[in-house]
């Protein structure tokens, strides 16, 4: 494998969970390139466009088990027209590692991507947004609007929107097993930094200076990074957005009380 993979530090999390941001602010670092989402399957240049090149070259070879070494190769040819001493910024979205394909032992499920990351001692960064509520409002007002990156708040346009809450209970726990197959998946990773959302950014919206700090340490280099994040987050009450608030704030006390749904919803909510 190319030394590329050494030099990749890989940004996993859930869509709406501050990927981007957290890779914008990496990118803002003199050392560090952003090769952006490369498993994005819109993507002209990236891993399923390598992916089709070799299996149209070599059907017969290519399988789940042979996509990191593709993935390696994108990395390689993404990197190629910048310095020997660059590193590099990878997000990779919970969909897109599972979609290397799941393998199963002895009753335990695993991600083969997270397998290989852990093999090849590859720099992690982990984040989770504990809110669901907040991910799932987030998520539904960036495809009703079509603004997934807002840098101006004038450009923001709020809607109301309505969340289901008949099968809210079962939303929320699939979005949480989500995190712990990720979390148990990168269990004893070598090089790892796990982030939390909620505790991502200081009182005043930029970056939590530790959690930088952090990640410069593993990265080996000075955390010498622009703080102030160019993408604006939602900020808004959900109240001022979600139609159905009042029923909604009901369910997942329900849901709490049940203990169908872990306790932290409700303290974030």
């Amino acid at each position: 494998m190319s030394d590329v993979l050494d030099r990749c530090i890989f940004v996993i999390g859930r869509q709406r969970s501050g990927t981007t941001v957290l890779r914008d602010t990496l990118a803002s670092h003199e050392e560090i390139v952003d090769l952006g989402e490369v498993m994005h399957p819109a993507r002209k240049v990236g891993f399923y466009k390598i992916l089709a090149q070799e299996i149209d070259a070599r059907p017969d070879e290519i399988d789940h088990f042979s996509w990191f070494e593709i993935l390696s190769l994108t990395l390689e040819r993404l990197a190629k027209n910048h310095p020997k001493s660059a590193k590099f910024v990878v997000d990779i979205k919970y969909n897109m590692a599972t979609s290397f394909g799941i393998e199963f032992s002895r009753n335990r499920a695993s991600s083969i991507l997270l397998d290989k990351l852990k093999q090849h001692s590859a720099m992690v960064i982990h984040i989770i947004r504990e809110n669901k509520i907040a991910l799932i409002v987030s998520e539904r007002l960036a495809i009703q609007t079509n603004q997934w990156q807002i840098t101006d708040e004038s450009q923001r346009v709020l809607e109301k929107i309505h969340i289901g809450i008949s099968d809210l209970g079962i939303v929320i726990q699939n979005e949480e097993y989500q995190d712990e197959f990720f979390s148990d998946g990168l269990r004893h990773a070598e090089k790892l930094v796990s982030v939390k959302y909620e505790e991502m950014f200081d009182e005043n919206g930029d970056m939590d200076r530790a959690t930088m700090t952090e990640v410069a340490a593993m990265a080996g280099i000075t955390p010498d990074f622009e703080l102030s994040p160019k993408l604006k987050k939602q900020g808004t009450s959900l109240d001022k957005v979600v139609s159905n608030y009042a029923a909604l704030t009901e369910t997942i006390d329900v849901l709490c009380n049940e203990g169908m749904i872990s306790e932290r919803n409700r303290s974030l909510f």
